[in-house]
């Protein structure tokens, strides 16, 4: 009775080693997988005066792989890999999914689940109107007109949730962000997402 009490005792307790060391596996993949999903909303951040320059020209919202090197990286370093990657900028989400590299404790490669966000969601841009072009001729009657360069246009460019201020050039139509690329990153905050 003693023996199968000893025995008994030492299944549970063996049972309940092996129980703690896959759930720490799993808690260890699970922070590669926020890691992962941080560095890839720095990694957007980072980039942010590139792509921002680009959407206030009419480009296209920054690409869904946005940042994914950076989360690659971290997962790598965390013991995984990352086998998926998504940024939608429209609804500021960073998903990713990182798996374990050889075979956990569970018996099977698992996979971990996070989400980040760059704290503003991010749309087409509204730019600032361009006013009618004001008569600015300092000829005399007689005189022939010189022509005058219109004024550059500023104002605000909204994108979304990101309110940027900007100058337009009335003669290319360039637009051009008036903040320093370390004033772009400030307007965002990498943060894990529910």
């Amino acid at each position: 009775m003693i023996a199968v009490s000893v025995l008994l005792l030492g299944v549970a307790f063996f049972y309940t080693q092996r129980v703690a060391k896959a759930e720490d596996q799993g808690s260890t993949l699970q922070v590669g997988a926020d890691a992962a999903a941080l560095a890839g909303a720095y990694q957007t951040i980072d980039n942010a005066p590139g792509w921002l320059a680009d959407l206030v020209n009419g480009g296209a919202l920054p690409a869904g792989g946005s940042g994914q090197g950076a989360a690659s990286d971290f997962a790598i370093r965390n013991g995984g890999s990352l086998v998926g990657y998504h940024y939608a900028a429209s609804v500021d989400r960073i998903e990713v999914q990182v798996k374990s590299k050889g075979v956990l404790e569970s018996g099977s490669r698992e996979v971990s689940v996070a989400a980040a966000r760059i704290g503003k969601r991010v749309a087409a841009c509204v730019l600032p109107a361009n006013p009618a072009p004001a008569s600015t001729s300092t000829s005399q009657p007689g005189e022939e007109a010189a022509p005058t360069k219109a004024p550059s246009v500023t104002g605000v460019a909204t994108c979304g949730e990101v309110k940027v201020p900007v100058k337009v050039d009335p003669d290319s139509g360039k637009v051009t962000i008036t903040l320093t690329d370390t004033q772009i990153r400030a307007l965002f905050t990498a943060s894990l997402a529910a």
